[in-house]
């Protein structure tokens, strides 16, 4: 479609912009709130509930699996049944996931919490990139980047954000993180309006396309991010650890 574009002389543009860079904000605190934060959070929970480092791995597998698994699920739900509400729902259970976690008593309640936080982020993500398509308009290269560019920087932020939260406070502060979640909810609600007439002229669109899939190459495709993906998180979750061991604070 772009080569076509460029051929005609089409000058790519975003069709929504405002919306889509509240949509990257949202995807900035929903990341921060699951992969910014629980592998920056092992070390504490390690030490509240005396873990060893496979019951401090196992919080991270959880995390990541759950949010992993409900992804393609809820993919293919939204595709059958495009619903903007599953931003909001998806928001809503990361941020009680993840602030429940600071107040649980026992380990498996805290292994329960993390994962209504995956599922959470599981739920949004799949509309999250629906609606950062339709706003790309001609320009679908730069809108994939502006909504990726929120995420990462949550990711990166986590580590940063932490200690501001929880140096006194212990990770009692984690219910601080509900005043995130509820701006993330301003954020979405914000674009929802576009977002329902959007959905509605992307379905007559839908009807129109014609195509077929690319299993080899989407095999393919998902590997290198299984890889990528172990090799990111395995050092985001135990590079912290490595640092204590060696004495730095």
């Amino acid at each position: 479609m772009n080569l076509a574009l460029k051929e005609a002389g089409v000058k790519p543009r975003l069709a929504a912009k405002r919306q889509l860079f509240s949509l990257s904000g949202v995807h900035f605190i929903n990341d921060l709130m699951t992969t910014g934060l629980v592998p920056a959070l092992l070390p504490l929970y390690k030490q509240a509930f005396d873990l060893n480092y496979t019951q401090a791995g196992l919080i991270l597998f959880v995390s990541m699996l759950t949010s992993s698994v409900a992804q393609p699920v809820f993919g293919v739900l939204s595709d059958k049944y495009p619903n903007a509400w599953f931003m909001p729902m998806g928001i809503c259970l990361c941020g009680f996931g993840l602030t429940a976690s600071g107040f649980a008593p026992v380990y498996w309640l805290l292994l329960l919490c993390v994962a209504v936080s995956g599922i959470g982020s599981g739920i949004f993500h799949p509309e999250a990139m629906r609606g950062a398509y339709m706003a790309a308009g001609t320009a679908r290269g730069t809108a994939q980047a502006i909504i990726q560019v929120g995420g990462n920087f949550g990711q990166a932020a986590g580590p940063l954000v932490l200690p501001l939260f929880l140096i006194a406070t212990g990770l009692h502060g984690l219910g601080w993180f509900a005043i995130a979640a509820l701006a993330g909810l301003l954020l979405v609600f914000s674009v929802m309006p576009w977002y329902q007439r959007s959905l509605e002229m992307n379905k007559k669109r839908q009807k129109l396309i014609q195509g077929r899939n690319h299993v080899t190459g989407l095999i393919l495709l998902t590997l290198v991010v299984i890889l990528r993906s172990w090799t990111q998180i395995g050092v985001a979750g135990f590079l912290p650890f490595l640092y204590l061991h060696q004495g730095f604070r």
